[in-house]
């Protein structure tokens, strides 16, 4: 059975709508096309057309060792903090011995493993949010920059998938937290550009780094 499918299969006991193709453009794509009214997940065995921020490209490797999932969650308004939340959630569950790259990757050995993309639309006076991921699991695209989190220490599959549903099912009471709450966390576990090490997050998400400070958009 592929990761996706397996997936569906998980997320579909902890209450997720699920939706499921061979192959897809992109499963954020997918999601927003659909507009549904609960939550949900859209998964597919290989991306075509993977995006990440910026319209950069999230690679689809052959071997079927990556997983491309979205997650979407009706909300009474946009946040904002969605991408940092996902990340934090998934480092603590799927990741602790990698770090946090601000805004919303997470890396292993200097190695991007796990993508996160973020998007929000409106419809009938309701916000969708969808968490797209994109996780190196089993295999990752030949780029320099790029790994899968196997390669450096065992993974079980039905655990690993488990941990990802309670990671997602968390994120939607992380969503009406204060960022600030969350501060001491990446302080501890995240970077910023050129993996420079933080210092101080205000609440108005400044960032003061050794060398520099930055604003949100900044990153």
């Amino acid at each position: 059975m592929s990761l996706a499918r397996a997936l569906c299969m998980v997320a579909k006991n902890h209450g997720f709508q699920t939706n499921y193709k061979i192959e897809c453009p992109s499963t954020n794509e997918w999601a927003k096309q659909e507009n549904p009214n609960q939550k949900s997940l859209f998964t597919c065995d290989e991306q075509s057309r993977g995006k990440g921020r910026f319209d950069r490209v999230w690679e689809s490797t052959k071997q079927q060792g990556q997983l491309f999932c979205s997650w979407t969650f009706p909300l009474d308004e946009a946040k904002f903090t969605a991408p940092i939340l996902t990340g934090i959630l998934l480092h603590k569950h799927l990741l602790s011995d990698g770090k946090i790259k601000l805004p919303n990757d997470l890396y292993l050995n200097n190695k991007k493993v796990i993508g996160i993309l973020c998007e929000s639309l409106q419809k009938n006076s309701k916000n969708l949010l969808v968490v797209g991921i994109g996780i190196n699991l089993f295999s990752a695209p030949d780029i320099e920059k790029a790994d899968y989190i196997a390669k450096y220490s065992p993974v079980d599959r039905d655990d690993f998938l488990q941990k990802l549903c309670q990671a997602m099912i968390e994120l939607e009471t992380a969503l009406k937290l204060p960022l600030h709450d969350f501060k001491d966390y990446l302080i501890k576990n995240a970077y910023v550009k050129n993996q420079e090490n933080i210092l101080e997050i205000d609440d108005n998400f400044t960032i003061t780094c050794p060398n520099h400070t930055y604003t949100w958009s900044d990153l």
